[in-house]
């Protein structure tokens, strides 16, 4: 029998975690031990036999899940590999105005200390487009941090994969936020699986960005995180615990988007016209389809 993945492919701060935990709660799939696998990010020849060694449990009468929003952004390598890879596969996309996932990329950054706190949103956008240039960036931020601009390049990365022939399809953040029963129902149809789990279900929001107060305890919290990672998957409300008493002892609000900012209509200016494209001609053809 041959293996059958599904593959949430994309993109950071659009929904991601959640759907990836909503699924995995349901013990209907395989999941990978580290929801965020990168398989076909690395640097080595992708074999089938190997990626499966990525996932906790290998039965063949179970689609295997994991969940890697960055493979949208390596478009250009990714597709290939997994066509090249994989037989039965197919992925799914959340994704978000591109403008507001960047403001949400930029706080779970500063968050994960990956950008300096110190940093604007401007800033933080100049360096980007600096980057995207080929010329000299501020040398606090790594590569994938200064790509995270282009990652909301829409229809630029999913027009890779449709070239590829892979088999895809695209959840709108405001969809899987408004209607997660319709899109979990409409998920568990594309693998043929006839299942009640969800009706009773309590779709809670995962990975939501909060600051903090102290960076040394956020060092720490963010090693024990990475550390627990699958234990959390397999235990969530261990997890909701741990992390509202977290919250109690190092948390504050992250700053809400002010469309006002001068910054905003920059980076809205920078995705209008492959915005514009991606919802002409990608998002009708491969947006879910629900139907409860």
């Amino acid at each position: 029998m041959e293996p059958n993945f599904f593959i949430i492919a994309g993109s950071e701060k659009c929904g991601t975690t959640s759907l990836f935990q909503y699924l995995a709660d349901s013990k209907l799939f395989n999941i990978s031990i580290q929801k965020e696998t990168d398989y076909f990010r690395k640097s080595v020849t992708p074999t089938i036999e190997s990626y499966i060694e990525e996932f906790s449990a290998s039965d063949l009468n179970k689609f295997f899940l994991e969940a890697s929003p960055g493979y949208l952004t390596d478009s250009e390598i990714v597709a290939d590999k997994i066509k090249n890879t994989l037989t039965n596969h197919h992925l799914f996309f959340c994704l978000r105005d591109p403008t507001d996932r960047f403001i949400s990329s930029y706080n779970f950054r500063k968050s994960r200390l990956y950008i300096p706190t110190e940093m604007s949103l401007d800033d933080y956008f100049e360096q980007c487009c600096l980057f995207e240039q080929g010329k000299e960036t501020d040398d606090r931020l790594d590569d994938w941090s200064l790509r995270t601009l282009d990652g909301g390049n829409y229809f630029k990365h999913l027009t890779n994969f449709e070239r590829s022939g892979i088999k895809f399809t695209i959840i709108p953040f405001n969809d899987l936020a408004k209607n997660p029963r319709g899109i979990l129902g409409s998920i568990l149809r594309l693998a043929n699986i006839t299942s009640d789990f969800f009706d009773q279900y309590s779709f809670e929001k995962n990975n939501v960005t909060i600051g903090f107060k102290n960076k040394t305890l956020q060092r720490i919290a963010l090693k024990v995180n990475k550390k627990l990672e699958y234990f959390w998957v397999k235990n969530p409300k261990v997890k909701k615990s741990a992390l509202n008493l977290y919250r109690m002892l190092n948390g504050k609000k992250a700053p809400r988007k002010n469309i006002e900012d001068p910054v905003y209509s920059k980076i809205k200016e920078y995705y209008k016209k492959d915005y514009e494209m991606y919802n002409k001609d990608l998002l009708p053809k491969y947006r879910i389809n629900i139907s409860d």
